[in-house]
């Protein structure tokens, strides 16, 4: 019999401490965050964000939005990154209509997806009793493009937060860089399948203009192209009142040219705009994370970095 018991007690002491372990919002066994998952802000069932909202909510007026590139599998990618803030802020990471897999879908398109998650991560603190009051955006890739594009054009129609800076991880921000037709004859199956041709798809519905290898010369995309391409690069609405800005980039990227972020922190530093350039090699695009692991750590030492940028620029702007 008490063979029997000592069993039974061991049991529940075992399903204690792997319940006490659990990593989802809780450490120590103590609930840290609540998630709000899958919250639809369009009628498309991708048109949606996951948020989280810190049980201590003494720091929740700010918020950030972390942004996936191209691939809807990112949107895990930097989750490691992003997890260090849930206990503290309120953190929205949103799925957004793919261009060129789901149809009319421009770089407008997307920046109105951003606008109304943006909005259905503000109800959702209201529904607990938070007022939002400063906004962070990161995005990784096209959605760094995406980061930039919204901060620095002011497109705020849905909620009145105001935006106190950006992080744009390996993010477009020039689509006129010669750089890209180049890089694009390296994209292979091995990636996401891209090549020129589907560079030149995909620059066609962010644009909403047809591009044809006809369109590529000597010295790049020719002139009709390259305007319609420059109305949405976030490096052109660049002027004295732009927000501070984080830049990662690694210089052995294959994907979205290191010159694009070269360019947009000349740019930025010739108007003495504050921001951060944090440059990195041999972890190519995807900055030292992979598809591969449903957990996607980044290179430890980047990521190290880029949580002491970010913490600084909150301790500077976010007060």
């Amino acid at each position: 019999m008490k063979k029997n018991v000592s069993i039974i007690i061991a049991v529940i002491l075992i399903c204690f401490l792997v319940l006490s372990c659990s990593s989802t919002g809780q450490n120590a066994n103590k609930t840290l965050w609540q998630d709000y998952n899958a919250i639809k802000y369009g009628k498309e069932e991708i048109q949606n964000i996951n948020v989280s909202i810190p049980v201590n909510t003494s720091n929740a007026t700010t918020a950030i939005v972390f942004i996936h590139g191209f691939d809807p599998r990112g949107r895990m990618q930097y989750w490691t990154l992003i997890d260090n803030y849930r206990d503290k802020f309120i953190v929205g990471n949103m799925n957004y209509r793919i261009p060129d897999v789901h149809k009319d879908i421009n770089m407008n398109e997307l920046l109105n997806d951003l606008d109304r998650a943006i909005a259905a991560m503000e109800k959702t603190a209201k529904d607990n009793n938070i007022q939002i009051q400063n906004l962070i955006i990161i995005g990784y890739s096209l959605g760094g493009a995406m980061t930039l594009n919204y901060s620095y054009r002011n497109l705020q129609k849905s909620h009145s937060i105001p935006i106190k800076f950006c992080v744009s991880l390996a993010g477009i921000s020039d689509f006129t860089d010669p750089a890209f037709i180049s890089l694009s004859s390296k994209w292979g199956a091995g990636l996401t399948g891209l090549n020129t041709k589907k560079l030149l798809s995909l620059f066609s519905a962010l644009s909403n203009q047809s591009i044809t290898e006809n369109d590529i010369n000597e010295f790049g995309f020719n002139e009709r192209t390259a305007n319609n391409l420059r109305d949405i690069s976030p490096i052109n609405y660049i002027n004295a009142n732009t927000l501070p800005t984080l830049i990662v980039h690694s210089a052995d990227d294959e994907t979205v040219p290191f010159s694009n972020s070269q360019n947009l922190h000349n740019t930025l530093e010739a108007l003495q705009i504050p921001n951060v350039f944090i440059e990195t090699n041999k972890l190519g695009h995807s900055l030292g994370t992979s598809y591969l692991t449903s957990k996607r750590k980044m290179n430890s030492s980047l990521e190290n970095a880029i949580i002491e940028a970010i913490d600084r620029y909150i301790a500077i702007y976010c007060e």
